[in-house]
């Protein structure tokens, strides 16, 4: 058993790795990265990551074959390379609204997978090999159901040949929205779109029914113009305080 501290985040080395007498550690809560090999190889059975962890790093969890369950916080941005590559004894996983990136072969071998939950709207971006040797034909991928069409041409998700629904409320699919006070308007939109948050708002990217980004403010001052945008809905992920929270609107001429 370990307690892993952020004072250990430092380290350039993982002296965890390796350790297959491991079966549990104790993630602090100032933590906001797992480092890269942490616990590569070892037996720890569950993993809970704490409330603020933005990111995995590569190979973290790689080869754990005793792991069973993981919990992912709502804080999540992104999973590195091969973070949980032969884990294969987890029967489902949980991706929160704010993980926009899943790196290759992130989840391969994978065989136990029989549930899988984006929350996203917006699928996250992942490679061919994200899923690699996971069961594409029995394991049922849960995700919004007005992003379902995304999902299904998405690179890495579109393999999935069960779809489905995710029960969700509006309200708790944005539910840092409420946190931030977030408001967009108006909308619909016909040529600024305005954006207002109690946090400063540091990105903007627009995305269509399809998940292809078309537009992007980095530097965001009040508003965005989509003048330039066809009518229909589009989603927008605006970043505050390094969170993504999705929105949806519409643009109306």
């Amino acid at each position: 058993s370990i307690n892993f501290n952020a004072r250990d985040c430092n380290t350039s080395f993982s002296p965890f790795s390796n350790c297959p007498s491991l079966t549990t550690i104790s993630i602090g809560a100032e933590v906001t990265k797992i480092p890269d090999q942490l616990l590569l190889r070892s037996n720890v059975k569950i993993i809970s990551i704490p409330e603020g962890v933005k990111t995995i790093g590569a190979h973290s969890f790689c080869e754990c074959k005793e792991l069973t369950s993981v919990t992912f916080p709502k804080s999540l941005i992104s999973i590195g390379e091969a973070a949980f590559s032969g884990c294969n004894k987890i029967t489902k996983i949980d991706l929160s609204e704010s993980v926009t990136t899943l790196g290759a072969y992130a989840f391969y071998g994978c065989t136990s997978l029989t549930n899988i939950t984006a929350h996203s709207m917006i699928p996250a971006s992942c490679a061919t090999s994200t899923f690699e040797d996971v069961n594409i034909n029995t394991c049922i991928l849960h995700v919004p159901k007005q992003s379902i069409p995304l999902y299904e041409k998405a690179r890495g998700w579109r393999d999935f040949l069960n779809i489905s629904e995710d029960i969700i409320t509006e309200a708790s699919f944005n539910s840092e929205i409420s946190i931030f006070n977030l408001s967009i308007y108006p909308n619909p939109a016909k040529l600024d779109l305005f954006i207002q948050s109690d946090s400063p708002i540091e990105k903007v990217e627009i995305y269509n029914q399809s998940g292809i980004c078309v537009l992007v403010e980095n530097v965001f001052m009040e508003s965005i113009n989509v003048s330039a945008l066809s009518d229909g809905f589009y989603f927008a992920r605006i970043y505050i305080d390094d969170i993504p929270v999705i929105k949806k609107f519409i643009v109306r001429k």
